[in-house]
């Protein structure tokens, strides 16, 4: 007869990976971009009336937001996560938001009230993004590993 005895006593989770929060907002970055550009090429022309734009341009810009998501989503994958790759990605973000809520402001004179909002409101979005991208690398920065992990856990 087999016994099984449970430990009452607790036992800590393993220690998180030191790249695990950068990892994850790759993987949000990708979702966040994969989602927003099905919805553009998805909603093509009633979408794009409503905020102002072509269709042709929304539906364009859906296409690519759609495939740039396959790339943070590969490196949100890789282990360990490539320091680069996510810098380049914050690069990327900080772009967006920048470039978002100057189209906002003063965007083209085409552009609707609803387009104005949704395109402020994508810039926050990808905000919160860049964020949590800046702090997975400053993560690793303060567990000693500015560059990621070391070369010889690869």
């Amino acid at each position: 007869m087999t016994t099984t005895v449970r430990s009452a006593v607790a036992v800590p989770p393993p220690a998180a990976e030191p790249d695990r929060l950068l990892a994850r907002s790759l993987l949000a970055n990708s979702a966040t971009c994969a989602v927003g550009g099905m919805v553009l090429v998805a909603g093509g022309r009633p979408f794009a009336g409503w905020l102002g734009v072509a269709p042709a341009l929304a539906a364009g810009l859906g296409v690519a937001l759609v495939a740039y998501a396959a790339l943070p989503f590969v490196w949100s994958r890789r282990r360990p996560v490539d320091v680069i790759a996510g810098r380049v990605a914050l690069a990327a973000d900080v772009a967006w938001v920048l470039g978002a809520l100057a189209l906002a402001a003063v965007g083209p004179g085409g552009l609707s009230g609803a387009g104005r909002v949704v395109i402020a409101l994508s810039g926050l979005v990808v905000a919160d993004v860049a964020l949590a991208e800046w702090l997975g690398l400053r993560s690793l920065r303060r567990a000693g590993q500015p560059n990621g992990p070391s070369v010889a856990a690869r």
